[in-house]
């Protein structure tokens, strides 16, 4: 076997660091010692997180470029659908998101996507060009799985695999990084990689491999207060409740539900102490929001007790806080989930460093389950257990494993070959990725976000993405689309039954693309809350 056909699987507790892995690899990328790589290119599942990591990069850089934020930014993009820092890759360190690599990878440019659609033609080999002569760095790798959720596309999972596995073959260094990936998924990866001729070197955290973080480990101590059932109504009077309750004990208290309905009610009802973030809000009003929480990051390392104070008393949040946000609470209180995103959770208390203790309160409705019901429920089961929930940080890998034993997560080996020939094979150009990602419906599983755009405030920095489904009944309600006139500026046009019909008719997304539309249109955006209609 051809010694450079292998990649590094990183499986590493949350909180140890993993994404400080690109800023240390970014010193490397001028050395003349380096003959690998030329960028860094880190791929993660959720714009939010990418956000988040392209802060975090830009605030170490221009530490050691001192006054330097025009060659920072030289070198530095964050680029995905709502971010067009570096549409080809050409910057030397790209933050990225899974959609936008696999499109970039497979021949179809999405800074081009309207013009693939039209004229059949892109300049897809100068980003692949990019690809080949990087590090890829796959972060938060076990939100490409369709572990724990009730839709099983396979696609992303698929899709990712087959890019590591073409890349570990013509010699691209590859870096896989978890922290919550269960044995049977590695396995799988695994056998499916070393059976193409791809060695996986796993570097999984053992205890004693560094003594200054298993010292902050056993320090630490993560306590289930509580396992309760709460449906409906009830639920929300539930966390309301307890969150005041902690506010009045002078703990800060982070809550996170499985929609964005719940998240607004709460947030609502906690006003004067809260702050709101999901994955539905404007862009300008999450990029303010995120502000508010810079002064976070700028102390967590050097002064963590500052950092704790800058901290909202309450953070009320969707699901798109699991990863990224580095922050440190003493109370978390959760919906009931999947045990891997609960893992994830969990890490965002007690986390900065002597801030030893966190507590967790688990709320399960079983009158909505956002995820598969079996897999939450037999993590709200186990997580009962006295020996798991006295002490949950020293638990968790084990707790992993036991409610993920039974599950298998199978490829799509169709898409899985194709994106092989796709990428190998000159003649296989934009043309033959157009009919695979029109017969897939995309490549990944969140394929088919569509933009939003509210009359009164027609840009992008006022725009929210929606999923198809949702998409689709805003569309059947306001009937309005957007699109690019003649001079480059946005127009609202309404469209009438039969057009209607026409886009309705399958993929949303795709029949958007097509048409040339940019997105829909809706009368009025909450600039607080985003998009809210129940």
């Amino acid at each position: 076997m051809d010694e450079e056909s292998c990649i590094l699987l990183l499986d590493l507790p949350t909180s140890y660091g993993k994404t400080s892995i690109t800023i240390s690899l970014s010193s490397l990328i001028d050395s003349k010692e380096n003959y690998l790589f030329d960028r860094i290119i880190h791929v993660l599942p959720m714009r939010s997180i990418a956000d988040e990591l392209g802060n975090n990069i830009r605030d170490e850089l221009m530490k050691q470029y001192g006054d330097g934020e025009k060659k920072v930014e030289k070198r530095l993009a964050v680029q995905h659908m709502s971010s067009p820092g570096s549409p080809f890759f050409a910057k030397r360190i790209i933050v990225t998101t899974l959609d936008t690599f696999i499109l970039n990878f497979v021949k179809m440019p999405p800074h081009e996507l309207r013009k693939i659609f039209k004229y059949n033609v892109a300049h897809f080999e100068f980003p692949r060009s990019m690809i080949y002569t990087s590090i890829v760095l796959f972060d938060e790798f076990h939100l490409f799985s369709p572990l724990g959720s009730r839709e099983n596309e396979r696609k992303s999972i698929s899709s990712v695999v087959a890019a590591i596995k073409n890349l570990a073959l013509t010699g691209v260094p590859v870096i896989v990084m978890t922290a919550t990936m269960p044995n049977n998924l590695k396995n799988t990866i695994k056998n499916i990689l070393e059976t193409s001729g791809v060695k996986v070197i796993d570097e999984t955290y053992k205890f004693g491999r560094d003594y200054e973080f298993d010292k902050r480990i056993s320090e630490k101590k993560i306590t289930v207060e509580e396992c309760v059932e709460a449906k409906g109504e009830q639920f929300i009077e539930k966390v309301v409740d307890k969150a005041l309750e902690n506010i009045n004990k002078g703990l800060k208290t982070m809550i996170i539900v499985n929609s964005v309905e719940k998240a607004v009610r709460i947030y609502r009802r906690l006003k004067g102490y809260a702050l709101l973030l999901h994955g539905k809000l404007p862009d300008k009003t999450r990029k303010k929001y995120i502000e508010r929480l810079e002064n976070v990051r700028k102390y967590k390392d050097t002064d963590p007790e500052m950092a704790y104070k800058y901290q909202p008393d309450i953070l009320v949040a969707t699901q798109v806080i699991e990863s990224g946000l580095n922050l440190s609470y003493d109370v978390l209180i959760t919906e009931s989930c999947p045990v891997d995103r609960l893992i994830q959770r969990i890490g965002r208390i007690a986390r900065f460093k002597e801030h030893n203790n966190g507590r967790v309160i688990i709320i399960d409705d079983p009158s909505y389950r956002l995820y598969d019901s079996k897999v939450t429920e037999d993590t709200f089961n186990f997580i009962k257990e006295p020996e798991i929930g006295k002490d949950l940080s020293k638990k968790c890998r084990e707790l992993l494993n036991k409610v993920y034993s039974n599950e298998y997560v199978p490829l799509n080996h169709n898409l899985f070959e194709i994106m092989f020939y796709l990428d190998v094979f000159p003649r296989y150009d934009v043309s033959y990725s157009k009919r695979v990602f029109e017969a897939y419906k995309g490549f990944t599983d969140n394929f088919g976000i569509i933009t939003v755009f509210s009359e009164n405030n027609l840009c992008r920095e006022v725009s929210i993405g929606l999923s198809e489904n949702r998409a689709k009944s805003i569309l059947k309600k306001y009937r309005k689309v957007v699109e690019i006139g003649r001079s480059g500026k946005l127009n609202i046009v309404s469209i009438g039954e039969e057009r209607l019909n026409s886009l309705l008719k399958g993929s949303l997304s795709l029949n958007l693309l097509k048409e040339g539309i940019l997105g829909i249109a809706v009368n009025q955006i909450d600039e607080e809350v985003g998009l809210v209609e129940f």
